[in-house]
């Protein structure tokens, strides 16, 4: 299974160079009207590298889900819980890599938003994101609509949170000393 994993992420870095070609300028844009609005607001003020980074992994996550795939190639879709897993060792490492996928946008989410750091909200912008890139693979016909990827991108988006507040803590913890 790892093997598969890793001959996946090796393919789909490809997708690295257009993401940073797609996010940078779309963060830039975002990033400027957000923090006018939070100055009015006198919010506190996005931090631009962070707000980057989370920009840049969107376009990786949403390349990779929605155009890594020929339109056409599929759009069923597949309402049994768990049923890609145990079915073989690919599909396992199609579930680990869904998990994957989010938690670098678990992470970012947390690190930018603050309502993104609570674990349940967070979560369920991570299982709303992944049904609208489920919805919008099934309507485009570039993906099979899966519970189960649904599921393993919301234990992602989880984790990430998890890490965000676990790189908090141990960060706070060495400022203390």
């Amino acid at each position: 299974m790892f093997e598969y994993i890793c001959k996946d992420i090796a393919a789909m870095l490809r997708y690295v160079p257009y993401g940073l070609l797609i996010g940078i300028p779309v963060a830039g844009c975002l990033l400027l009207l957000i923090n006018r609005r939070r100055r009015k607001k006198e919010q506190e003020c996005l931090s631009w590298p962070l707000f980057f980074l989370w920009c840049i992994a969107v376009c990786i996550m949403l390349l990779i889900t929605l155009l890594s795939r020929e339109s056409g190639t599929s759009g069923t879709l597949d309402l049994e819980l768990f049923s890609t897993l145990k079915i073989n060792t690919r599909n396992n490492a199609y579930v680990a890599e869904n998990v994957l996928l989010f938690i670098p946008y678990g992470l970012l989410s947390a690190a930018n938003f603050k309502r993104s750091r609570n674990l349940f909200c967070g979560t369920a912008i991570g299982l709303i994101t992944s049904f609208l890139i489920e919805t919008t693979q099934l309507v485009t016909e570039r993906g099979v609509f899966q519970i189960d990827d649904i599921l393993s991108n919301g234990l992602g988006m989880l984790l990430g949170i998890v890490i965000y507040h676990l790189l908090h803590f141990l960060v706070g913890r060495k400022k203390q000393k």
